[in-house]
């Protein structure tokens, strides 16, 4: 809709109206519905702009559904004006039309709607100023237009002012509500994380007939959680697990960013947390001792100590930065431990002549820890020999096949427990299915048919997908485990051909390959005197590989 109404305002030979903007802008659905909507607000500027004459063309029409506030420590950059407000693109985008000289009004329904401080709607007026352009507010009692310029300034400021107190009062109210909710062990809101499925009940806590949201663990989904978990423990990056994910269980999306979240998400050790971050609007802000609920056993999903271990990982990693955690010379590299000082020993290159070494030392201070300092070449001879001539005795043969069969019967077991509850969920779906189709025989609504139709499409591309998972998941708890000799015999036939001398493509990545999957820590102990290395103890993991 456009209004093309003449001025009567017009200057003498001046036969074009002025034109004009319209900015509105929501930020919640409440405000939606409290009168603040973006059609009542357009109602109030077109009939300003009708009764002033000014031209409102749709294209100048800049309609917002973000918040107003911005962090608290920041301030208005003068250097870039336009990028202050860059979590706002349509007032971005009206800000550089203005730069263009299309409009010569600007036209909001209130002053809140605009900017919520006092800095941000004085620099907002004296930008449009520069380009000549004034600014208009069409809800009642806010047009000051008449009135002194000094006192219209004043009363400028004096809004704002009452929009800024406004919001951080409206702030402060649901911090304190989330709080209250929190320590309660309900749900404050939001998007609920996955592994778990919100549970509404009557919440007589707070008084007359009010529901609140409990967390509820999702067995099928918590299943998938543990996974990752497990993976990311054996050394796997937040992509390699996506990628893994989604060839086994692929009627999920899995991403790289997904993976991130849920590993980060301390919600899966049975608390509910809340203000550990700033969200959208401070996104950088980090609060070290955030609310959280009394611990919630039956939400428990990941062991606290474990997630805090897998925490410290997080941190590790993202100070070596390390894309070749496979693709490595160091073949022990974070497996090999000093017997001294029970430390993880760091691969380190000197650089120049001088030979590639592992050495004790506190990655964030860079300070040594002990005097262990052991040549690559000697740690790795060693732990080949270690390998070729101990491992096969038969109390290591033994312990070997023990961990193996452990593991094998551990995976086995895990791909039951998926299947049946994937079953569960099929059965689920195909019950919505056949609603659906019932719905979509008797509704005679094209808008609401369409709709169906759509969703039925949906869930019938689900239910393919669990067939297909499921047709997976039989053939890994159909297979047969190995007995003692073959695994014997596997073994002993993989460990020469993948501690050979001889570098072809892609041994290197093997040999790390294995000692990631089979080998949890080396002990060693390096004699500084003889130059000799001796191996305390080698910490073994389930053979992954073996299946």
């Amino acid at each position: 809709m456009e209004i093309k109404l003449k001025s009567n305002d017009t200057k003498e030979g001046n036969v074009n109206c002025d034109k004009a903007a319209s900015y509105t802008r929501v930020s919640t659905l409440k405000q939606s519905e409290e009168g603040y909507s973006i059609q009542n607000q357009m109602k109030y500027i077109e009939e300003y702009a009708k009764g002033k004459g000014w031209i409102l063309e749709d294209s100048l029409k800049y309609t917002e559904n973000k918040p107003a506030s911005k962090e608290e420590d920041e301030s208005v950059d003068e250097l870039n004006f336009i990028g202050n407000f860059r979590d706002r693109p349509k007032l971005t985008e009206l800000l550089k039309e203005a730069q263009r000289g299309s409009f010569q009004h600007l036209i909001v329904y209130a002053r809140d709607r605009l900017a919520r401080r006092v800095e941000d709607a004085i620099a907002l007026e004296i930008y449009f100023e520069k380009f000549g352009i004034q600014i208009h507010y069409a809800k009642p009692g806010e047009d000051f237009e008449n009135a002194n310029p000094k006192i219209k300034r004043l009363l400028n400021i004096i809004f704002a002012s009452l929009a800024e107190m406004e919001i951080n009062i409206l702030s402060s109210r649901v911090k304190e509500g989330s709080k209250a909710t929190i320590t309660k062990g309900n749900w404050a809101g939001g998007k609920v994380p996955f592994g778990y499925i919100p549970v509404r009940y009557e919440d007589y806590s707070k008084g007359g007939n009010k529901r609140s949201t409990k967390l509820k663990v999702s067995e099928l989904d918590s299943s998938f959680i543990k996974k990752i978990f497990e993976l990311y423990s054996l050394g796997y990056g937040y992509r390699r697990i996506a990628q893994m994910m989604n060839t086994e269980y692929s009627f999920i999306t899995w991403t790289k960013s997904k993976i991130e979240t849920i590993i980060k998400n301390k919600t899966y050790t049975g608390y509910i947390f809340w203000d550990r971050r700033g969200g959208r609007r401070k996104p950088n802000r980090h609060n070290d001792k955030p609310i959280h609920s009394p611990l919630e056993s039956e939400n428990v999903i990941i062991d606290e100590d474990f997630w805090e271990d897998m925490s410290n990982e997080r941190e590790l990693r993202s100070i070596r930065k390390d894309a070749f955690y496979y693709d490595t010379e160091y073949i022990l590299k974070n497996k090999l431990v000093c017997s001294k000082c029970k430390r993880v020993m760091k691969a380190k290159c000197p650089g120049g002549k001088r030979r590639s070494v592992y050495r004790c030392a506190d990655t964030k201070e860079k300070r040594v820890i002990c005097n262990t300092i052991i040549p690559c070449s000697i740690a790795e001879g060693a732990f080949r020999n270690y390998m070729r001539d101990v491992i096969f005795q038969f109390k290591d043969s033994e312990r070997f096949w023990d961990l193996y069969e452990a593991g094998f019967n551990k995976r086995i077991e895990g791909y039951r427990h998926i299947e049946e509850l994937l079953k569960k969920r099929k059965e689920e779906t195909e019950e919505l299915v056949v609603k659906i189709r019932y719905y979509i025989q008797k509704e005679n609504d094209e808008s609401l048919l369409t709709a169906l139709e759509i969703q039925l499409s949906i869930y019938e591309n689900l239910i393919n997908k669990y067939n297909d998972t499921l047709k997976m998941l039989k053939k890994k708890t159909s297979v047969v485990q190995k007995n003692r000799e073959e695994v014997e015999s596997i073994v002993q036939l993989f460990l020469p051909s993948l501690f050979t001398d001889i570098e072809v493509d892609g041994i290197k990545r093997l040999r790390r390959e294995f000692i990631i999957r089979f080998i949890d820590r080396i002990e060693v102990r390096y004699n500084n005197i003889t130059g000799e290395v001796s191996i305390d103890n080698i910490v073994f993991l389930p053979p992954e590989l073996m299946m």
